[in-house]
């Protein structure tokens, strides 16, 4: 559970940090969506209410939850709930990821541009 950090020669193309990874329809975990031109990562918000339980609980730290490398990313798409839209990224082996970001467009247009799909 570590926090994110730039690889050498990484660069940070896109910050949502107000997204939040869909666990089902309803349950939503409040983070940070990054794009490099690596990886897409899903950082998981420090629990504001844990206090000094942070200190021996690792799970109540922000840390990261998910770290999908491009080339493992076999199809993303957007997908709306509501009057929400969301992105969805497929990468074969697990069950797609769903995030809730306000720049949904600009992770799809990112996408395509460093995947070429």
């Amino acid at each position: 559970m570590e926090k994110f950090s730039l690889q050498p020669d990484e660069h940070l193309l896109i910050n949502d940090p107000h997204a939040m990874w869909m666990k089902g329809n309803m349950m939503a975990v409040q983070g940070q969506l990054k794009l490099t031109e690596k990886r897409i990562v899903f950082e998981k918000n420090a629990n504001p209410l844990a206090g000094i339980l942070a200190l021996f609980m690792k799970s109540q730290r922000e840390h990261t939850l998910h770290d999908i490398p491009l080339s493992a990313i076999t199809n993303y798409s957007k997908s709306t709930f509501g009057k929400s839209e969301r992105l969805v990224i497929d990468n074969g082996v697990s069950l797609p990821l769903t995030f809730a970001t306000m720049k949904v467009d600009t992770f799809i247009a990112e996408l395509k541009r460093l995947t070429g799909k």
